[in-house]
């Protein structure tokens, strides 16, 4: 009963947490669209054969890129806090909306905030991967405990997905950028360039001299980590935190709204692009017992049974489904306990 009562609990805050989205959904204006333009860019995809093999859509970089720290100031006792940057070079798949891709000229700098430890010469690094329409270090430090990483002899370091925090235009209406879905053409290419600039990143790690990378994301950040371990085995590790396995709820493209009618076609080409870029789709390429899943039963954001389909699928016996929902719960502190017994398992602390 008590158990019940933490998941409705969680479940209506979720659902008060929804809300407003829900009201702007209702009351944003229908985009104007040029159908016919707007399946010429889906059939790309379908024509190049990338919804039926997703992972031909992903090209990660392998050669070593060129970063500058922009900041860098002490950090605790014997650490410096930096903020890197490169040059993002991803050049989207498709051609038909490639100008207006790059047209983001903020979004071709990507960035990573590292809190460094400059007395060792090699250390275990976790990269953290932040939820959707976040990215503010002072956010990360919180969500990720990051003073507790750091003194605990880890390094730490923020990945900032494309289309947030400095990446972002600063317009208010381009906050929502990486995910739209009444656009999925430019969803997936910005799938595409985070899968792209997390190589560079864990690239420039190397470089920096991290020897063990492990991730953990959360959100968003969750659904990013497993679909990158699905591409690449450089990470030791991923920890997946109320994960996001497959957005087609509660803001799936049949919440899209269109100035013109849409058929059924068209819908269904949009649903399937959608969810091209999908963990489901897809086998990891480090051993599943390096991989952990926290859900939380009551989630309605990232629903807890499509984590549990993911860690089935990928036969994981490192799953822990706790009480409550996305944003509010009572199990944070059980959430700790197996995250950091997860990092003694790894041999990370």
């Amino acid at each position: 009963m008590l158990n019940y009562l933490y998941n409705f609990t969680g479940s209506l805050c979720d659902e008060i947490f929804l809300t407003p989205a829900r009201i702007y959904h209702t009351f944003k204006p229908a985009k104007p669209v040029d159908l016919e333009a707007y399946e010429t860019q889906m059939d790309d995809y379908v024509e190049k054969g990338f919804v039926d093999n997703p992972i031909d859509f992903f090209e990660l970089p392998t050669h070593q890129p060129s970063f500058e720290i922009r900041e860098h100031h002490p950090y605790q006792q014997d650490g410096e806090f930096q903020l890197i940057s490169y040059t993002s070079d991803y050049i989207p798949k498709n051609s038909f909306i490639r100008d207006r891709f790059l047209s983001y000229h903020e979004n071709r700098t990507g960035y990573l905030v590292r809190w460094h430890h400059t007395q060792q010469k090699y250390t275990k690094t976790i990269v953290c991967l932040h939820g959707y329409m976040l990215g503010e270090p002072s956010q990360a430090e919180k969500m990720f405990k990051i003073q507790t990483l750091f003194s605990a002899g880890l390094d730490v370091v923020l990945f900032i997905s494309p289309f947030h925090w400095k990446r972002n235009s600063g317009k208010l209406y381009d906050r929502g950028m990486f995910l739209q879905a009444d656009d999925v053409v430019m969803t997936a290419e910005c799938f595409g360039q985070a899968m792209h600039d997390l190589r560079i990143s864990l690239n420039i790690l190397r470089q920096l001299g991290s020897e063990k990378i492990g991730l953990i994301g959360a959100s968003l950040g969750g659904y990013l980590a497993a679909l990158y371990v699905s591409l690449c085995a450089i990470p030791y590790f991923a920890a997946l935190m109320v994960p996001a396995v497959d957005f087609s709820h509660p803001f799936g493209t049949e919440t899209a709204k269109f100035s013109c009618s849409i058929h059924q076609t068209c819908k269904t080409k949009m649903a399937k692009i959608w969810t091209m870029h999908s963990p489901l789709h897809f086998v990891p390429k480090i051993p599943t017992t390096n991989m952990l899943f926290v859900a939380f039963k009551g989630d309605r954001v990232c629903p807890f049974t499509q984590v549990q389909s993911l860690a089935q699928q990928w036969q994981c016996n490192r799953v822990h489904f706790l009480d409550g929902g996305h944003w509010v719960n009572l199990g944070f502190k059980s959430r700790g306990r197996v995250w950091y017994q997860f990092l003694k398992d790894m041999e990370f602390i």
